[in-house]
């Protein structure tokens, strides 16, 4: 009987004795919160035993059910141990605390290698942990001297490449047939290679003015410093065409102390100078095309040096050699 009591106050859905038993409209009887637990993966709310559809979203409480299921546990329990129900009449009783004290020491047992384990593992995480942090260490200070190595080699290679840079325009400025900027002052450089042009003086070391004259009247002024050697004057447009850039030549030279003036009509004189006691610093170049006159004067004591006197038939271009590292400089003339 108490078995079967049993099963009539257990709820279907759990097996277990009603808790809070509510009645649905077709009179099954459910724990309140094993039927909400049903229907809420239902789509209709209906009976878990006949699958009638309620009528209500909230059954009614079942009263006498509950009152019929407290009064059964509170019979069992009184029972206690010493009940007699052929369900555990095989069953062995023990105290609890006997029953829990036998328990404790088999999980005691079972925790001792669990605890072991969890002291290896301990041990061998603060190892990696050292590891890593020491990596971590490790890492850092590489890092920072990588980036120093790296700075030094980046100030050096800046160095360097500032040097090379400076070495090769000194170089590029050695190699020159120099030129200023605006044209105006020539300084002589170290022989190069350099590409065919039909204008180019490959004998000596000059160059001629941009422009050439065929008419009128036309001076310079040229400043010679303190040149040991230099020559100026002017060359035919048809010299231009021959290597050696001479034989239409009109100039006055100075070397080793002797002022010289020479042109392909008039062999190489030499200049008295009889009152000059300190070299010339400047010359004046006068070109008079039409009246065929080419003088020299020094502008500073407005003395006369020379005058070539030829028939000129064709463009006359300024000319201008210096064999040393001094340079020449086309001043500007006075007004």
């Amino acid at each position: 009987m108490s078995s079967r009591l049993e099963e009539d106050l257990s709820c279907p859905i759990c097996q277990d004795i009603f808790k809070d038993p509510v009645v649905v409209s077709c009179s099954h009887s459910f724990c309140k919160d094993c039927l909400k637990t049903w229907w809420r993966d239902k789509q209709t709310l209906e009976c878990p035993i006949c699958k009638r559809r309620s009528s209500r979203s909230d059954p009614r409480c079942n009263l006498a059910l509950r009152n019929l299921c407290e009064a059964f546990l509170l019979e069992r329990d009184q029972k206690g141990s010493a009940r007699d129900s052929t369900t555990h009449n095989k069953h062995r009783f023990r105290p609890i605390t006997e029953a829990a004290k036998d328990h404790k020491e088999e999980l005691q047992k079972s925790l001792n290698p669990l605890k072991e384990k969890l002291w290896l593992f301990k041990e061998v995480k603060g190892n990696c942990d050292q590891t890593a942090e020491h990596i971590k260490i490790q890492a850092r200070d590489t890092e920072t001297q990588i980036k120093e190595q790296f700075k030094k080699l980046h100030q050096f290679l800046q160095e360097e490449e500032e040097a090379r840079i400076a070495a090769l325009r000194k170089e590029e400025k050695q190699k020159k047939l120099i030129l200023t900027k605006d044209l105006t002052s020539v300084t002589r450089g170290r022989k190069q290679e350099l590409p065919e042009n039909p204008e180019r003086i490959y004998t000596y070391p000059s160059v001629l003015g941009s422009e050439g004259f065929d008419s009128g009247s036309h001076s310079w002024d040229v400043e010679v410093g303190n040149s040991p050697i230099w020559a100026l004057g002017v060359v035919a447009e048809s010299g231009l065409s021959e290597l050696d850039k001479m034989s239409r030549l009109f100039r006055i030279a100075f070397c080793d102390g002797e002022y010289t003036v020479d042109s392909y009509t008039h062999r190489s004189t030499v200049l008295s100078m009889k009152k000059k006691k300190k070299k010339l610093q400047r010359i004046r170049v006068h070109l008079d095309w039409d009246g065929g006159e080419l003088s020299f004067c020094d502008p500073d004591t407005d003395t006369h040096i020379h005058t070539f006197t030829y028939k000129f038939t064709e463009r006359l271009f300024p000319y201008f050699n210096t064999v040393t590292t001094h340079s020449l400089k086309i001043l500007p003339l006075p007004f």
